[in-house]
């Protein structure tokens, strides 16, 4: 028992060490950091953003005065998530 719990902690360790190791080795290039001066304008203006924003008013989540730029960055992706959400269920009706 002593010798199987020791290689599977050992076999753990070298499987994290690999990941860390790839990870290290192989940044992701063309990630774009949410804090980018240019990457929320760019999502603001999108249709589809527009049009996520209009399910959301129309199912009463948002207010229907509610413009795009009053939305805080912190809070643009999450409600972009719920009304592709109800846009998902939506269609499988």
């Amino acid at each position: 028992m002593g010798i199987n719990a020791s290689t599977k902690k050992v076999d753990k360790i070298k499987k994290l060490y690999k990941y860390t190791k790839a990870k290290i080795k192989k940044p992701k290039m063309l990630y774009v950091s949410p804090i980018h001066p240019e990457f929320y304008p760019i999502v603001r203006s999108l249709s589809k953003t527009e049009e996520m924003f209009d399910i959301l008013k129309t199912e009463g989540i948002l207010d229907k005065k509610i413009k795009i730029d009053m939305i805080e960055n912190d809070y643009l992706g999450s409600l972009f998530t719920i009304g592709r959400f109800i846009e998902f269920c939506d269609n499988l009706n």
